[in-house]
């Protein structure tokens, strides 16, 4: 008997978590597509739930606004979480950075809703703002130390600025090959050299003639600054992305070689205060775990040259 009672105390909490969850997961949508304004009766709708059950979960549209933005930064926060597993460190970034798309395409559509939650609300604020950088920043840590995304900036490099409440300082662009990049407001700033923390300072301290207690988050999505060429008989000639430490046995092994290649006769075009020098590489040899004098680490701009 007091178990029989005692399920039927447990399955109106597990129904209210339900509707609640639905609720949240309908208000993401609605919201997203039109807008603050969009009603609560639609809410209700899209989750298959009363008018009268939305209001006992979330009295005040505020209340909804709120609960549907820390369920996203939470979300984000799990997945980060997750993705710290992935086998590969960038591919876990990426699948995170989509997902942050995504929630800030909510944003957008809360925009009003916002102004009243979180950037009205400094606790809320600074629990997203926590959570968030936290959640990212433990996913680039990790592809730093496997050496897939480079510690410091360089021309060419591919940036992801995002400025916290500032969407039209949001910015994704490349750094020029002067190593600065071109920001609204701030004009060109020095990027190639620092590392993304480091720019996310200089930007910060920067903005802060414009706006009151700027959060910047730099993020380098794409790195275009050390590359090595292959040409000659490979299967795939052209720029390689070079990691640290990469040795021409790694080069080649990426871009595969032709049958026809003579593995005798390949080397690397290096140049060095202006003058060109041809380093002799004896493939043949190196696979065999001979020559490994051969197997040089290469340097930025380095060209392999397979006849």
């Amino acid at each position: 008997m007091a178990d029989q009672a005692a399920e039927q105390v447990r399955k109106p909490r597990a129904d209210a978590v339900r509707n609640r969850e639905r609720v949240l997961a309908a208000a993401k949508s609605v919201f997203s597509a039109g807008g603050a304004d969009a009603s609560l009766e639609a809410v209700a709708r899209r989750a298959g739930v009363g008018i009268g059950t939305l209001y006992r979960h979330f009295p005040t549209r505020e209340a909804l606004f709120e609960a549907v933005y820390r369920r996203e930064v939470e979300q984000l926060s799990e997945l980060a979480e997750q993705l710290k597993n992935d086998a590969d460190p960038v591919e876990a970034v990426r699948i995170w950075l989509r997902s942050n798309v995504e929630f800030v395409a909510t944003k957008k559509g809360m925009m009003a809703a916002l102004a009243l939650a979180a950037y009205g609300s400094s606790e809320l604020f600074t629990f997203s703002f926590d959570r968030l950088t936290k959640a990212v920043g433990a996913l680039l840590q990790r592809a730093v130390a496997a050496g897939k995304i480079r510690a410091d900036i360089g021309p060419e490099d591919v940036l992801h600025i995002a400025v916290w409440k500032e969407s039209d300082l949001t910015a994704t662009l490349p750094v020029r090959p002067d190593g600065k990049i071109s920001l609204p407001l701030l004009d060109d700033v020095q990027a190639s050299g620092l590392t993304p923390k480091q720019l996310a300072v200089s930007v910060t301290e920067k903005l802060k003639k414009y706006i009151a207690d700027p959060r910047v988050t730099v993020v380098v999505t794409a790195i275009n600054s050390k590359r090595v060429y292959l040409t000659g008989e490979v299967l795939h000639s052209g720029a390689m992305t070079m990691l640290p430490n990469m040795t021409v046995l790694q080069a080649l092994s990426s871009a595969g070689i032709s049958q026809f290649a003579n593995t005798k006769r390949i080397y690397v075009l290096r140049t060095q205060n202006g003058k060109q020098e041809k380093l002799p590489v004896n493939y043949r040899k190196l696979v065999k775990g001979e020559l490994i004098d051969e197997n040089y680490l290469l340097q930025p701009g380095d060209t392999i040259v397979v006849p």
